[in-house]
């Protein structure tokens, strides 16, 4: 039996290196909704992916993660913004959001699927899924990003705001795929859907959450007014302090 010459330790990592290029080419982005409406925000999240496997030489596809029992807009429509598939996570345990129960489940998609990376807009729920997502998959996480760098050799450059926003960092992961990022919602802009191909939908029931052993349950969901404004979504925020005087004068 004739020796490769190489020393073992280097073709184990090579073995990874090889793994890594192989199956970790895709993107996955989170689907942001609010009672089946997808929300702007994940348009965004479609282009900053298709920005990095534009950077990556075309490798790889956009996989969009839904999770809700129900979406009033169709999910194949993503496709109009360049995703190829969704996987749509249904099921009386998808709402309300457990994040113990979420993390688990996409976790261990994940080690089925392998992404690249796992985009999502830097949200209330998203602010808890992330590092839960990090810390089950030894993975590197990086919140409220406002830009992508560079992305080559298998390195991911992230900038994000510091010191109340008065600076601001940029960040490189030094660990393997899976890399997670949140991104501020206000930095988050769409493309114009393009064609009329169609993301192909895969739905996956959610297993009883009783089926699992978690540490925490939902004890109550204090929803707030319909009345309320969400301002991350508006495109003009006006404001005013008391030497306005009257209402009046605001207006």
């Amino acid at each position: 039996m004739r020796s490769s010459g190489i020393p073992i330790g280097n073709l184990v990592e090579r073995i990874k290196q090889k793994h890594i290029s192989v199956m970790q080419t895709d993107i996955f982005i989170w689907v942001h909704h609010r009672e089946g409406v997808i929300e702007d925000a994940t348009f965004g999240l479609a282009a900053e992916a298709d920005a990095i496997i534009s950077a990556r030489g075309g490798k790889g596809a956009i996989t969009a993660i839904a999770l809700g029992k129900y979406f009033e807009d169709p999910l194949d429509q993503l496709g109009l913004y360049g995703v190829n598939r969704v996987f749509h996570f249904k099921g009386s345990a998808a709402e309300p959001y457990h994040g113990e129960y979420c993390a688990e489940t996409l976790a261990e998609f994940m080690e089925t699927e392998k992404p690249f990376a796992f985009l999502m807009a830097h949200t209330d729920q998203t602010a808890d899924l992330g590092p839960r997502l990090a810390a089950l998959k030894g993975a590197g996480v990086v919140t409220r990003a406002i830009d992508l760098g560079k992305v080559e050799a298998g390195q991911v450059t992230v900038t994000r705001p510091i010191a109340n926003g008065h600076l601001s960092e940029k960040v490189c992961f030094g660990c393997p795929p899976p890399y997670l990022v949140t991104f501020l919602p206000a930095v988050l802009s769409a493309t114009e859907p393009e064609g009329e191909d169609k993301a192909g939908v895969i739905v996956r029931e959610l297993p009883e959450m009783s089926t699992r052993n978690l540490q925490t349950e939902i004890v109550d969901v204090i929803e707030a007014s319909p009345g309320d404004v969400d301002i991350a979504e508006a495109d003009i925020v006006v404001a005013g302090g008391r030497g306005v005087g009257r209402d009046e004068r605001f207006e």
